[in-house]
């Protein structure tokens, strides 16, 4: 059985050398290339529907800065869109183009009061009708509708132009090798998210490795840290009392976020403090470097892997990876250097 919402979740039962043994593994960008589709999936969209086609230019190397190529790679697309618009309203040559650069008052404060980043929720938001938690003194309830209304559309279309934009997109060959093996030895696998859930699906099939995974936390689920809560206390988790595994069994003797982003790494760190109260255990992290993903996982496949299903990989090791990881996204906005993926560290 596949599982798609957290209430389902159960664990296979499988052991590896008689450890129980998980994995919460992002996708996009991760497993396969897919922050790519940001250019043409995303950047493209979010450039047409808010009328900025004088700054183009700046407007697209804005967004692929915020969502691939900074420490908020890997952001929720509707915090990325105010963060987008943030930068942009910062950029000296896009403010004196004369161009309406929207500022997002209510998107910002709805992602505040949000249980789940997905276009599902934001749609529930709005049918119900009650906007007090976006609504300050002298705020137009029309106005907190119409906005929110044009993020729903916006990211309607941004999924209907993500399935071109990757159509002939392939994962990562190490990748491949590595989910195929860890499947094998009785590792469970749960792809853990922010993409919406048929496209996950979609590629994990193409990929030849969606039969490998038991859970499919995507968008639609909830957070990537109630995700990987869920997979080590059960999806009763939030009702319980904190820290949560001293009052609940734990499912795994080891649990693993694979990803490649930082936000990857703070949602394994707050799913620990929920765990346990604290940010060392019981989840680990191991960071695909972004630009040498198939050499990342082919390291992981080859020296790694064996290691932490052995419960044996050092924190060490570990803290190295994360600081590499964070290292190589601490980069520079700069407006104005071509092409528009190619962005300075930080020194």
């Amino acid at each position: 059985m596949l599982y798609t919402r957290f209430e389902q979740f159960k664990p296979s039962g499988r052991t590896v050398n008689g450890l129980r043994v998980a994995f919460g593994i992002d996708i996009d960008g991760c497993v396969d290339p897919g922050m790519l589709k940001h250019e043409d999936g995303f950047a493209t969209v979010s450039v047409q529907d808010y009328g900025l086609q004088m700054i183009t230019g700046i407007a697209k190397r804005a967004w692929m800065f915020v969502n691939c190529f900074s420490n908020d790679r890997g952001i929720t697309r509707f915090r990325a869109l105010f963060m987008w618009a943030d930068l942009l309203l910062q950029t000296p040559a896009a403010v004196e183009s004369g161009v309406d650069i929207p500022t997002f008052k209510y998107l910002r404060r709805w992602c505040d009061v949000t249980n789940s980043y997905s276009p599902e929720a934001l749609y529930n938001y709005l049918a119900e009708g009650d906007f007090s938690g976006v609504l300050e003194e002298g705020d137009s309830r029309s106005d907190a509708f119409v906005e929110l209304h044009g993020v729903y559309e916006w990211s309607s279309r941004i999924n209907e132009n993500v399935g071109p934009a990757t159509e002939h997109m392939t994962a990562f060959p190490h990748a491949v090798t590595a989910l195929k093996r860890a499947h094998e030895l009785g590792v469970d696998l749960c792809a853990v998210s922010g993409t919406p859930e048929e496209h996950v699906v979609k590629q994990l099939e193409i990929y030849g490795v969606l039969d490998c995974f038991i859970g499919i936390f995507a968008q639609q689920a909830g957070k990537k840290s109630a995700a990987l809560a869920t997979m080590m206390a059960g999806p009763d988790f939030a009702s319980a009392k904190r820290p949560v595994l001293e009052n609940v069994k734990a499912n795994y003797d080891v649990i693993l976020m694979i990803g490649d982003a930082p936000k990857d790494h703070g949602e394994s760190l707050t799913a620990n403090e929920i765990l346990t109260g604290s940010e060392d255990s019981p989840c680990r992290m191991y960071f695909i470097e972004v630009d040498h993903e198939n050499q990342s996982w082919k390291t992981f496949n080859e020296e790694v892997l064996d290691q932490v299903i052995a419960n044996t990989w050092k924190k060490e090791h570990e803290a190295d990876l994360v600081g590499r990881g964070l290292a190589n996204l601490d980069r520079v906005w700069d407006p104005d250097v071509a092409p528009i993926d190619t962005f300075a560290r930080r020194t």
